[in-house]
């Protein structure tokens, strides 16, 4: 799917429109579905090993699109939209552990390991690809993309980590 956003970036910069480019890091709405339960089993299993992630919300991402729909300035510009902080899932765990009082951990596996224990708990074999593929992409550090261009859109800081995992899951 990278391939074919970067030949449409490509294509679109090549044909001599107007354009203005937004590219979205990945979703901190979509931590959630990373981790799962992670209050209940008290881990994050992942095989995203150290790699950190630029995440944002999706309702600033939102805001941010907005932002430059109606104002001026933005022809001809590509927008990296990602948070100004970078976690890992260690960071995670510790921000979870601290905001719930309870031992939250990371184990980071191999992402073989990662797909022969969801497989055996039901998991779809496309929803293993996907989640595997997420994290070691994670891993090696595709995520890892801090910018200021989401916090000048917005005119604000946008949600943290912190304040999006709180909110999630009701601390």
């Amino acid at each position: 799917m990278t391939e074919a956003h970067l030949a449409t970036e490509k294509l679109l910069k090549a044909s001599g429109l107007t354009y203005t480019i937004l590219k979205n890091t990945l979703y901190l709405d979509a931590l959630t579905q990373f981790i799962g339960p992670v209050l209940e089993t008290g881990t994050i299993y992942l095989p995203a090993g150290e790699g950190r992630g630029s995440f944002a919300s999706r309702a600033d991402m939102g805001a941010a699109g907005a932002a430059v729909l109606t104002g001026t300035g933005h022809e001809n510009q590509t927008y990296e939209i990602a948070s100004n902080e970078s976690v890992s899932f260690a960071d995670i765990a510790k921000i979870l552990s601290d905001l719930s009082g309870k031992p939250i951990h990371y184990v980071s596996p191999t992402a073989e390991e990662f797909g022969t224990q969801l497989a055996q708990a039901g998991v779809p074999a496309m929803g293993i690809q996907m989640a595997a593929s997420f994290s070691v992409a994670i891993a090696q550090g595709e995520f890892d993309l801090p910018s200021s261009t989401l916090e000048k859109l917005l005119g604000r800081k946008p949600e943290s980590a912190a304040d999006f995992l709180k909110t999630a899951y009701k601390l």
